[in-house]
């Protein structure tokens, strides 16, 4: 049964408003250290008890999965803040530097003159679910 120190491997399929996220590789289950390694809160929640064989579907709320959506995080600068503004497209990840600290945020709208960045998590806000299957626990 799966608790804190567990050696777990285990396949996924993880869904955002019922579209696949990712998932684990067929034959290549996800390892991990329960209560160790990094897991989404909501995940390790919903593994936690679980015993090898089993299958469920987890739910994990925004504040268990990718945090909540912080309005915040979305900004407009000025375009010539881009190295390379003429090659950006809504949708582009790009990387910064604001206040000392790094970000990657994604452009979510752009004019002539300011581009509308958003460093939010693209799952932030969201409800996440697994569907999970554990292979082992050791």
């Amino acid at each position: 049964m799966i608790n804190t120190g567990s050696k777990v491997t285990f396949h996924f399929t993880m869904r955002s408003e019922g579209a696949v996220v990712t998932r684990s590789e067929i034959g290549k289950p996800y390892a991990y250290v329960h209560g160790e390694d990094p897991v989404l809160p909501g995940l390790e929640d919903g593994l936690t008890g679980m015993s090898a064989g089993e299958t469920k579907t987890i739910v994990a709320p925004p504040d268990r999965a990718f945090g909540p959506w912080d309005p915040d995080a979305v900004r407009t600068v000025p375009k010539t803040s881009f190295r390379q503004a003429d090659l950006l497209a809504v949708g582009d990840r790009v990387r910064g530097k604001s206040e000392g600290e790094e970000f990657t945020a994604t452009v979510t709208a752009m004019d002539e003159a300011k581009v509308t960045i958003d460093a939010n998590h693209p799952l932030a806000g969201k409800t996440i679910e697994f569907d999970v299957e554990v292979v082992e626990v050791a």
